[in-house]
């Protein structure tokens, strides 16, 4: 068990100061309570700062009350000081109260501070303390999160902080956040969750800072990481299979009730539109069975592109002939694709003679049988196409890929990163055979696979 834990607070608070100039009147008071509760705001803030404009973020109390019971006291008593701010909104069992720090200590560098208090410590140790987000992601997922706990996935933490330091300032929020991360993987202190509209599994590993991945091992073996190329437009090959939208016989069969019964609900409710996708999927499919020059030619070209990994090169390719500077760089493009795939249907809308540079028309002149249905999956809600990607991701990745190597190697450390997978350099040959077989197996189609190994020298 470890006999201290690390908590970072903005660097110009100093907690003995503050409490001999104002004396907390409320008991039982401690010192590493209160730093425990500062650091909850810096540590959340830290790994979610996208998420929170406003440097607030949402304080569990649930949480918060199984590791110290008068949680209260002390908020009201950073607030009273001028610590920190809260917006006062709460709804129950719905929307946590959102606390950040007051301007004076938001914008600043974070210290390190060592907490000791031996109930505290032994409440954080334990998992038995954890949130309910943390115990679902265990237990749903416990074959992949396991190898967490072994105590073998290691970071260099003085060659990780010496790349910040020389890569950031110590006020900005990417270091900040940096700084918590590798703290984290140091002490070993862990957190999992699930997503509830996709199902995928966040974790450290996930939200660490891609760059100081690099400074990763386990057991002393570099890590390599295995990327499904052009995933969320690959998985989409997944939803042009009739057999997906069938009712499933078992829970381990590629269909669409099985990925997320909310999803399959709100497309079955009503029969009429159900049926109108059935209907389109199976006349583009027995179009594509014919063969050529019958006007889904497009569909061969899409399933060709997503399948070698050469989409974005290609979409790369024809906006810049057609639209220029406009699209001058892959990344932009990538974003923009994703946004048409995903974005609301009124914004897929292609008005008669629309802009010759307008991103839509010309991804619709350039797939235009994938573009057509993307827009009707789009009828009920635009964000279900997004659930549905990445649910299709999850069932593969984490149900199928992960558990069938859990079972056949139970022992080979494996981590996931959404669509990619992690494990040390020499598993990574049968990693890549499962993934391919897997893919294959449910999508239709094999995949290109990128491999990457995680080294510092990838940083030079």
């Amino acid at each position: 068990m470890s006999k201290h834990r690390t908590v970072f607070l903005p660097r110009n608070l100093e907690i003995e100061v503050l409490i001999t100039e104002r004396p907390p009147e409320f008991r039982p008071f401690n010192q590493d309570h209160l730093r425990f509760i500062l650091h909850q705001i810096s540590n959340i803030y830290a790994r979610n700062n996208d998420r929170y404009s406003d440097a607030r973020v949402p304080l569990n109390s649930s949480i918060l009350v199984r590791y110290i019971s008068n949680y209260q006291d002390y908020l009201r008593y950073l607030i009273d000081c001028g610590i920190i701010e809260t917006n006062g909104y709460y709804k129950p069992n719905e929307k946590s109260r959102c606390y950040g720090f007051s301007k004076h200590y938001r914008n600043v560098e974070l210290k390190g501070e060592v907490i000791t208090n031996r109930l505290l410590l032994a409440k954080l140790n334990s998992s038995l303390y954890r949130g309910d987000e943390y115990h679902e992601a265990t237990t749903k997922r416990g074959y992949l999160t396991k190898h967490f706990g072994s105590g073998k996935l290691i970071i260099d933490g003085v060659a990780a902080t010496e790349w910040l330091d020389q890569s950031f300032q110590p006020d900005q929020d990417v270091y900040k956040k940096g700084i918590t991360a590798i703290n984290n993987f140091k002490e070993q202190n862990w957190h999992f969750s699930l997503s509830e509209k996709g199902g995928r599994l966040y974790s450290d590993l996930t939200g660490i800072k891609k760059e100081l991945r690099n400074f990763l091992s386990y057991e002393g073996k570099p890590l390599v990481e295995k990327d499904i190329s052009c995933s969320q437009p690959f998985m989409l090959l997944g939803l042009l299979k009739p057999d997906f939208w069938k009712h499933p016989n078992s829970s381990t069969e590629f269909r669409l009730r099985n990925i997320s019964d909310e999803v399959w609900s709100k497309y079955k409710c009503s029969n009429k539109y159900f049926n109108k996708i059935v209907s389109h999927i199976n006349m583009l499919v027995n179009s594509y069975e014919i063969g050529h020059g019958n006007g889904f030619d497009d569909i061969q070209l899409y399933r060709d592109l997503v399948g070698d990994g050469s989409y974005y090169d290609y979409l790369t390719m024809m906006y810049q002939e057609e639209c220029h500077e406009r699209f001058a760089d892959r990344e932009r493009i990538k974003k923009t694709v994703m946004w048409i795939m995903n974005g609301n249907q009124y914004d897929l809308y292609i008005p008669p003679g629309g802009m010759k540079c307008n991103p839509i028309e010309l991804f619709s002149m350039l797939f235009p049988s994938v573009h057509n249905f993307l827009v009707l999956l789009k009828e009920i809600g635009h964000e279900y196409v997004a659930r549905l990607l990445q649910g299709v991701e999850s069932f593969i990745v984490l149900n199928r890929i992960g558990r069938r190597i859990n079972k056949e190697r139970p022992n080979m450390p494996l981590f996931t990163i959404h669509d990619c997978i992690v494990t040390t350099i020499d598993n990574e040959a049968y990693l890549e055979a499962v993934m391919l077989e897997e893919i294959e197996k449910h999508i239709g189609c094999r995949p290109s696979i990128k491999t990457k190994c995680w080294t510092p020298k990838n940083l030079q």
